[in-house]
């Protein structure tokens, strides 16, 4: 479930601000670790993603990789095959499985060899953004606060858009911080990370106080 507008509806411009994963099974979108699919947000799917790669070419590229259903809430769904930041950090945080075990059976094409091991528990990802961004936004702003983010249990700050600069941490991008938590309960994971993203400060850091809540409704 991602949440791609700055503040919410149509006219907010694009940016990936947080994302709640759902799952694909069966040919239909279905509730996964407790998050419902909201009714109104959207139609069940008879045909797998994995079709749509006989009409884009990439069967004759010999092309391997995962491939799955996004639905943006405040937009489109979509198919897509490129895991970005806050579809990737929402995702990753459950895979208990060795990710470089996984990358070398692609490598030597002996995937079904790999059984996946997920932690059963929902994630939530807040993005935490450079104040202006999309539009222009200043570099340069000193974080502070991540460390003590991360000494909450079941909580990963990914860092997307920072520098090192000496022993501080700057910001250097739109999207700065991708600020995960997982929990037992979809509310519990939420607050978690928000838990988190409270505990993280620097000049003109802004995100949506809303990642998630549709999962609610």
């Amino acid at each position: 479930m991602d949440y791609y507008k700055i503040i919410g509806g149509f006219s907010s411009p694009n940016y990936q601000q947080g994302v709640v994963p759902y799952s694909f099974e069966g040919g239909a979108l279905n509730f996964v670790n407790g998050v419902p699919v909201p009714s109104n947000q959207t139609q069940p799917v008879t045909t797998p993603p994995n079709a749509s790669v006989d009409n884009t070419g990439d069967a004759q590229l010999g092309w391997v990789g995962e491939s799955f259903q996004q639905m943006y809430l405040d937009e489109v769904e979509v198919f897509n095959r490129a895991l970005t930041d806050p579809e990737i950090q929402a995702i990753l945080v459950r895979l208990k499985s060795d990710l470089l075990e996984v990358f070398q059976a692609v490598c030597e094409e002996r995937l079904d060899e790999i059984t996946l091991v997920w932690d059963p528990r929902p994630a939530v990802c807040v993005v935490m953004a450079s104040g202006g961004y999309p539009g222009d936004y200043e570099k340069g702003k000193e974080i502070s606060g991540i460390e003590e983010a991360e000494r909450l249990d079941d909580v990963v700050v990914f860092h997307a858009g920072t520098k090192q600069q000496g022993d501080k941490v700057l910001t250097n991008g739109g999207r700065v911080l991708g600020v995960t938590a997982l929990g037992q309960t979809t509310r519990e994971a939420q607050a978690r990370a928000y838990e988190a993203v409270e505990r993280i400060t620097f000049e003109g850091a802004y995100y949506r106080k809303d990642i998630a809540n549709k999962a609610f409704t």
